[in-house]
């Protein structure tokens, strides 16, 4: 059996006072009927006078009693398999479908939960269950056979490319009309030689958010549960049933699309994806975004009382904006990288391709290491590249950890020119790495991460007459500018040096084709009193179009480098330097951490960043991604002071000991901190602790004295300390579950006083509460 692709279909003639008849006759219930929405039939909620309330469904005229008892095998296959969906209320006959006026009817238990599409953020926990309930889908419906799954309508993603060229005339905006077309077209391409070796299997076909329903966790969030609504039940692809589940989650923070991964991991991690599978995950995207756009609009051409669709319109758009926020191939290069996946896709495959190495690189002596104490690491070659360079090459540090960067100066505007400038006074090149965070590039106070790693090499030369470039590895000439030249090395990767005036030793223009061999001169740099730049990049020749920006490299932000690792390689090779290419090791780090120590031994986050860096008020992680620390307790004083930085300097090197003996430093100190207290307050004596649970302790052992009584007032969810007294006085249940069961009788337990948050809350003008 075979339904059509509609291109838009108008929803059933059906008002809330029919509905409640429709109730009546057919299920014997008296009920008010209220509509819940649809895009192409009609949903109502029905609550009888006892509260009891259900779900009417009016199926649009289209669909077939076929395809509705397939929806009804389908609900028993996903019960059958553990996964949580609505019971079928059948009709005074027993049937599930029932008929009136019409239009097929059916009836079903109202789900008691919170809508998933109305949550907002969702967490990766949230993201990776959404992941791990498609799989649940699929893996439930696998086994289902049935002849009302052998329809084609236009919500099915192997039509999806010819249903969105079909419905994008009614776009009024001439640019999105294009933008949806052209990103349609490209997906579509991508999936052409994907298509045949997708596993096709019965697909719930509209797993999303808006047809989950959530329950709230202990943790207060907001967690997918039960499966709604088998309206667009079919055989279709397995993959497509992931897709359009992500695609669904992509306005929940649409600047960061990214984010979703999560899910797609989850979703493997359950349902293994082959590589043609991983490699049309995104294409899809694309498409089911493109589609909803197209059909959005449509929906209001013909249909234009329906709210429903038009409260949709915004949030399919930030679907579609955030689908293609970044490159296409791109996307798919981090759907691979996620999953683990290796290899060029050749085919409907992936293809392991090493990167290339030169083949043969002309000989040239080494040049002798600086021995002076330089802070820059040198003894490097540049010659395949710059022959004629006759002093040893520095490689510059801009990374999150480089000592030259202390005390702020890496938020100066010029940070990386003085770096070149100073290693340029020492040498006679200076190298800023492929693959190095940048701790330069690091924005304060903004709330994404800046792009701070570089994908391509920047090569300084000192100020001085032109000087001969060079072809580091044989290559065909694939394109040519005035100042830039993109070489083709084989068939999957491509060199790029650009800053430079090309054109070959014989003063011909270089022509595309032109076949080079290693140390074939490529044109001059140009004479400058002034230091001058060449970017050297090695892309394979499927990337993106990200070519080097003028005066500098291109650099991404950190979460699109997962692709760029795969999208290109360090030159350092073909330059005869070190490679110096970072990656983020945080994932590692925790692993590290959580194997040495005590599970006491607590850390923020549940995926935490690894910050190696702090200054001021600020933090910066090892992607070069700064944060405003309201946390830390040592932002009193800020971090990386110098002045504080000097000071311990000074004394470690002079007296480091401990307070029984005699020295006047320990004094000073004292005399300091008694000053700070108030005048008059009687307190003139100091005894040093360690750290705060032995000062929270020793002030309470000194109250209990002072006092003659035991009894001690703490307040809920408050952290003290370890020791015994500190400890008692503890009632956080983060730090310890069972806090509030196992306080000594000497301890008793007060509530918040918080206005907001706490027990007693009011205006901030009403004294008898919060206080």
């Amino acid at each position: 059996m075979t339904e059509q692709p509609q291109a838009g279909l108008v929803r059933p003639e059906v008002d809330a006072a029919t509905a409640a008849e429709i109730a009546r006759e057919c299920y014997g219930i008296e009920a008010t009927a209220t509509e819940l929405g649809s895009n192409q039939d009609r949903n109502f909620l029905l609550t009888e006078a006892d509260g009891n309330q259900s779900v009417l469904r009016i199926d649009n005229p289209a669909w077939s009693d076929e395809a509705r008892d397939a929806q009804h095998a389908a609900l028993e296959a996903y019960r059958a398999a553990g996964v949580a969906v609505p019971a079928g209320l059948p009709g005074l006959d027993g049937a599930l479908t029932q008929h009136s006026r019409g239009f097929a009817v059916r009836r079903s238990e109202f789900v008691v939960g919170t809508p998933m599409l109305e949550a907002g953020y969702f967490a990766p926990t949230v993201m990776r269950e959404f992941g791990a309930l498609a799989a649940a889908s699929v893996a439930a419906l696998a086994p289902l056979q049935h002849e009302g799954l052998r329809r084609t309508h236009m919500w099915q993603m192997r039509v999806a490319h010819a249903e969105t060229e079909r419905l994008t005339p009614a776009i009024g905006d001439a640019n999105l009309r294009e933008r949806v077309q052209r990103a349609a077209a490209e997906a579509q391409a991508a999936l052409a030689p994907l298509s045949d070796a997708l596993p096709i299997q019965a697909i719930h076909g509209d797993l999303t958010d808006d047809n989950v329903m959530g329950v709230r966790g202990e943790d207060q969030r907001l967690h997918p549960h039960t499966v709604l609504d088998l309206g667009d039940l079919s055989y279709g692809w397995r993959v497509a049933e992931l897709a359009v589940m992500v695609t669904s989650l992509l306005h929940h923070e649409p600047e960061r699309p990214l984010t979703v991964l999560e899910a797609v991991a989850s979703f493997h991690q359950a349902a293994r994806l082959s590589a043609a599978e991983a490699r049309a995950v995104w294409p899809l995207v694309v498409l089911r975004s493109s589609l909803l756009v197209a059909s959005g609009h449509r929906q209001l051409d013909i249909d234009g009382t329906n709210d429903y669709a038009r409260d949709r319109i915004s949030g399919e758009q930030s679907m579609f904006d955030a689908a293609t926020r970044y490159p296409l191939g791109e996307m798919t290069e981090q759907v691979l990288a996620r999953l683990g996946f290796q290899g060029i896709a050749v085919g409907d495959g992936l293809k392991l391709v090493a990167a290339p190495a030169p083949a043969e690189c002309l000989a040239y002596a080494p040049l002798p290491p600086h021995t002076d104490g330089s802070e820059f690491s040198d003894d490097v070659e540049l010659r395949t590249l710059l022959p004629t360079l006759s002093r040893s090459v520095a490689i510059v540090d801009p990374g999150i950890e480089s000592a030259s960067l202390d005390a702020g100066k890496w938020l100066s505007p010029n940070a990386e020119h003085r770096l070149i400038d100073r290693a340029l006074l020492r040498h006679a090149a200076a190298v800023l790495p492929y693959g190095v965070y940048r701790l330069t590039r690091t924005e304060i106070d903004a709330a994404e991460a800046a792009a701070t790693w570089p994908i391509d090499t920047e090569v300084w030369v000192r100020g001085g007459e032109q000087m001969r470039v060079t072809s580091p590895v044989a290559a065909t000439v694939h394109a040519v500018s005035d100042d830039q030249l993109v070489l083709q090395l084989d068939g999957h990767w491509r060199l790029v040096i650009a800053g430079f005036t090309p054109t070959l030793e014989s003063g011909a223009e270089l022509a595309v084709g032109t076949v080079l061999a290693t140390g074939t001169e490529l044109g001059l740099l140009p004479e400058s009193s002034a230091k001058r730049q060449l970017v050297v990049g090695l892309r394979r020749s499927d990337a993106p179009e990200l070519l080097p920006l003028p005066g500098g490299a291109q650099l991404v932000e950190p979460e699109r480098v997962p692709a760029w690792r795969r999208l290109s390689r360090d030159p350092a090779a073909m330059l005869l330097i070190e490679s110096r290419t970072q990656l983020d090791e945080s994932g590692d780090e925790a692993l590290r951490r959580e194997k040495i120590f005590a599970s006491a031994q607590e850390r923020y986050y549940e995926t935490p960043m690894q910050v190696e860096r702090g200054w001021r008020h600020h933090l910066v992680d090892t992607t070069g991604r700064a944060y405003v620390d309201m946390v830390n307790n040592v932002t009193g004083l800020g971090h990386g002071h110098p002045g504080v930085a000097d000071a311990v300097n000074r004394q470690i090197r002079v007296l480091n000991t401990n307070s029984r003996f005699l020295y006047r430093e320990l004094a000073d100190y004292s005399e300091r901190l008694l000053a700070l207290l108030p005048a008059g307050s009687g307190l003139d004596t100091v005894l040093l602790v360690n750290s705060g649970s032995e000062a929270v302790d020793l002030a309470l052992r000194l109250a209990q004295a002072a006092t003659g009584r035991s009894t001690v007032v703490a307040l809920r969810e408050a952290y003290h300390g370890w020791t015994l007294a500190s400890d008692a006085v503890t009632t956080s249940a983060f730090d310890n579950p069972h806090a509030l069961a196992n306080r000594p009788d000497w301890v008793h337990i007060a509530d918040v006083p918080n206005r907001f948050r706490g027990t007693y809350r009011g205006p901030a003008d009403d004294a008898r509460v919060g206080a």
